[in-house]
């Protein structure tokens, strides 16, 4: 017998070994190719469009007219000098400094909380998360009858307390905290999941 004879794989070993090769270029490819569908929806959906509106405000926007010639820094200096957008962009601030700190306060203490509860854990992430879920206007016509000046439920809760009662919405100084109440409780049980599901 050879060396050549010696050294080389007996065919049972190569079989072997193929399949394996086979399997793991398979699931290679398995991998390169399941996240394709989500990168392409993502390019095609949400930067094409941040990219296309970015570049446009740099442009003279016509409507429909396809020519929209470079206008450089202008659309962004008559911005700042309408004094509309400068309240729409303290408004933004504003809802953005109510609502994102309580948010994750909240959040984080009701996931600690709900992580000690038990055998009832599985009902309280349920009753928490089902705002998240559930429809933004049809819970949204739910607090607009809450925030309702003479029927609603937080003046009447007022009312028995001894307490005056609010406009609300209606008031130029309640209307934003209201809103952002609103939107905490729609959203603090999203991010309750989030913060639980990284413990």
């Amino acid at each position: 017998m050879t060396r050549s004879t010696l050294n080389r794989p007996s065919p049972s070993w190569r079989s072997m070994l193929l399949p394996q090769s086979s399997n793991k270029r398979q699931q290679q490819n398995f991998i390169l190719a399941a996240p394709a569908p989500l990168i392409v929806s993502f390019a095609v959906f949400w930067v094409y469009p941040v990219a296309r509106g970015f570049w446009g405000s740099f442009t003279q926007w016509r409507g429909f007219d396809p020519l929209t010639p470079f206008v450089g820094l202008r659309n962004y200096a008559r911005a700042f000098e309408d004094p509309i957008f400068l309240i729409s962009l303290r408004n933004t601030f504003y809802y953005a400094l109510l609502t994102l700190p309580a948010t994750l306060v909240l959040a984080l203490l009701l996931a600690l909380a709900i992580e000690s509860t038990g055998q009832l854990k599985p009902l309280f992430r349920f009753l928490y998360f089902l705002p998240v879920v559930t429809s933004t206007i049809a819970t949204a016509l739910i607090w607009k009858y809450l925030y309702q000046p003479s029927l609603g439920l937080f003046n009447q809760l007022l009312t028995l307390a001894g307490l005056p009662t609010q406009r609300w919405l209606l008031s130029s100084e309640l209307a934003m905290p209201s809103i952002a109440l609103y939107s905490i409780w729609k959203g603090v049980g999203f991010v309750r999941h989030e913060v639980a599901s990284r413990e």
